[in-house]
């Protein structure tokens, strides 16, 4: 057991509601940069939506991809991570209907807010 030595009052964060994210492609032929939305978050990753005006990015995106570059931005904060996609599923109707929701896990954002 360890005795808590510090005298100031520790302050823990909660991970933040993630809005969108920056994902940096650099392929041989493409560096580019795609700024996306994020859907939703679970305990172990993320929904990103691609917009077809977009699509181009998923050439790069396939199920197993690793990203070595995200960038992730919340209201008051940006986080910096890697990632893997998981999924990429065709959204067929509602809202977003034509869209595509790429599912991303990353270790980081775990450790951060799991």
């Amino acid at each position: 057991m360890v005795t808590e030595r510090r005298r100031d009052e520790r302050i823990y964060y909660e991970r933040p509601e993630l809005i969108s994210v920056e994902i940096e492609i650099d392929a041989p032929s493409n560096k580019k940069r795609y700024s996306l939305n994020v859907l939703d978050s679970s305990k172990y990753g993320l929904g990103v939506i691609v917009p077809p005006d977009k699509a181009d990015i998923l050439r790069y995106l396939k199920t197993g991809t690793k990203i070595k570059k995200m960038r992730f931005f919340a209201k008051n904060s940006m986080i910096d991570v890697k990632g893997t996609v998981v999924h990429v599923t065709k959204i067929k109707k509602g809202r977003f209907d034509g869209s595509y929701l790429v599912g991303i896990e990353s270790q980081d954002i775990i450790e951060a807010g799991g």
